[in-house]
């Protein structure tokens, strides 16, 4: 045997040393194939069913005792799958008036409508009892409770019990007619011991007239199961559709008809044939650059006085209000108020470019006009924030003295809840604005009513201490708010008089005395002259008054006088 010579020690390390790439390329791990590590012979089994028809409807159930179901509905039949889907239960919904129908025959003999197939519309779990419930294209779209009946991990449905009350159903009011052909979407609320059912529906005007299932309706179902409650809360959208095209319409024509009115010049050439026609009133006719004052008088009737219309004069001595300006005022200056009055507004006067009006912020309307947000320069340079009432059209002088005086009757008020006035500002064009300190947080009534507003009952009752002292404050001035009924000053009155008791009733003497003791408050200087009538008495009582004696009135009818009329309770204060 021959023996080598010993390698040596550099080529060694030449053979433990890996080869180095070439240059210019990246040398890479080497990978692992993707097939390598899988299997693809393994045979995967997964559930399937075939309904046999196009699926209409499908819910799952899961109960409280690991039983579990599929819901699968199809055209004329209802599948009941288990947890691997196989088949546990079917039944026959349809076609209508079949006699393999098991729907239709819980609804017991007799017609119930056209017949034809029935497509499921609605398919919904009931969460009270627990149990499902369908509704059908067919038999007026009436539904069917289905009780679940768990066996072992499997569901089963029940016999099925028709929702359908025969003599509480009519065209025109079928509470029991759920489901639309054209489509229909339930949600089921469960609230305390009854469950809801919030319905919506597409309807045409042929599915409307048939048995009115309603576009949007909440409907309740009886503990019983024999259907709906009656008197659900319902909304039909195609005659509202109806309703708003009209008015939509009319608004359209309107519109264009003023338009047509404002935009377009008149036609001074067919005016002027109005003069030569014949048996009629000779009406001056104005041209463009004339004035309608120039010899404008009418002429006199039977027992009238003939009286010409004068821009800014008074109209006759008697007031009469047959005769009214052609033209009204656009603006009031200060030498056509009344010289009592002006020496009043002068010492108040702020100038108008101190003021500015927000005209786009409407923040309410008053007796005389609407309210606006503003702003006005005091004489330190502050901007303040002020409520600016004004007139909403044009008046006569007489109404815009009242409007003057009623700002000034609020120059003297001075009580925490009572708004006081800041000025009035007469500007070079329009009627006068009243100046009033600015309430941020608006009405009372809408303050309270707000949804982002949640007041207590001590906020409550702080409102009413609030507004009672400002009342006071106003009565102990001689002053009556316009806002203030009459039956509320009368309230303990009013209370007596509707005792169930008649012997605790006044009579009408002590009512005389009462009315008589309110009225005597009031006398004096008030800001609202109060006369008699102010308390409402009511036609029944003015027609008595007004009754002479020898005149036989009507006998009262029999037992009236012995029994008493029944009385609800007393209406609350406003």
């Amino acid at each position: 045997m021959e023996l080598l010579p010993p390698l040596p020690q550099s080529f060694l390390l030449l053979l433990l040393l890996p080869a180095e790439p070439a240059a210019g390329e990246d040398w890479q791990c080497p990978r692992t194939p993707y097939a390598a590590s899988r299997d693809f012979d393994v045979k995967y089994v997964v559930p399937s069913f075939s309904a046999g028809g196009l699926v209409q409807a499908m819910v799952t159930y899961e109960g409280d005792r690991n039983e579990s179901a599929v819901f699968v509905a199809i055209r004329n039949r209802l599948h009941v799958l288990g947890p691997d889907l196989k088949s546990v239960q079917s039944l026959a919904t349809g076609p209508a008036g079949d006699p393999g129908c098991q729907t239709c025959a819980a609804c017991g003999s007799g017609p119930h409508g056209p017949p034809g197939d029935t497509d499921t519309k609605v398919l919904v779990l009931e969460p009270a009892l627990p149990a499902l419930v369908s509704c059908g294209s067919s038999l007026q779209g009436r539904c069917f409770l289905h009780d679940l009946e768990p066996q072992g991990t499997a569901v089963h449905l029940a016999a099925p019990a028709c929702l359908f009350s025969a003599h509480h159903n009519r065209p025109d009011d079928c509470p029991d007619c759920v489901a639309s052909p054209l489509g229909t979407r339930v949600t089921v609320v469960e609230q305390g011991q009854a469950s809801y059912f919030y319905v919506a529906s597409s309807l045409d005007a042929a599915v409307a007239a048939s048995f009115s299932p309603r576009s949007v309706s909440i409907r309740r179902l009886k503990a019983d199961a024999s259907g709906f409650a009656p008197g659900f809360v319902a909304l039909s959208v195609l005659p509202l559709l109806l309703l708003v095209a009209a008015l939509a319409t009319a608004l359209v024509f309107s519109y264009w008809w003023r338009r047509q009115q404002l935009v377009l010049p008149p036609n001074l050439n067919d005016l002027a044939s109005l003069d030569q026609t014949a048996g009629a009133t000779p009406l001056p006719i104005l041209y463009s650059g004339s004035d309608y004052r120039s010899g404008l008088a009418f002429p006199a009737t039977d027992g009238l006085d003939s009286t010409t219309c004068v821009h800014g004069a008074s109209f006759s001595d008697s007031e009469d209000e047959s005769c009214v300006p052609l033209l009204r005022k656009e603006s009031i200056q200060l030498r056509d108020l009344d010289s009592a009055l002006l020496a009043e507004v002068k010492d108040v006067l702020i100038p108008h470019e101190r003021v500015v009006t927000h005209s786009d912020r409407v923040i309410g309307k008053g007796h005389f006009g609407v309210v606006y947000h503003g702003e006005y320069i005091d004489q330190a340079q502050n901007r303040i924030q002020c409520a600016i009432k004004s007139l909403s059209r044009i008046t006569e002088m007489q109404q815009v003295e009242a409007f003057l005086r009623e700002g000034l009757l609020m120059r003297g008020l001075n009580h925490p809840n009572v708004l006081a006035l800041i000025g009035i500002m007469l500007p070079p064009e329009g009627l006068p604005h009243v100046l009033l300190p600015y309430m941020c947080h608006g009405d009372l009534l809408q303050f309270i009513r707000s949804p982002q507003r949640n007041p207590t009952v001590k906020d409550l009752i702080s409102f009413g201490l609030q507004v009672a002292h400002g009342m006071e404050y106003l009565a102990e001035q001689k002053f009556v708010h316009r806002d203030l009924a009459a039956r509320n000053c009368m309230y303990q009155v009013m209370q007596q008089c509707w005792e169930a008791d008649p012997a605790v009733r006044p009579t009408f003497g002590v009512l005389v005395g009462e009315v008589e003791q309110i009225v005597s408050a009031l006398l004096g200087d008030h800001y609202v002259q109060l006369p008699a009538t102010y308390m409402n008495l009511g036609p029944s009582t003015s027609h008595e008054m007004n009754v002479h004696p020898e005149q036989p009135q009507s006998s009262p009818m029999p037992g009236s006088a012995r029994r008493p009329r029944p009385l609800s309770e007393p209406p609350r204060p406003t």
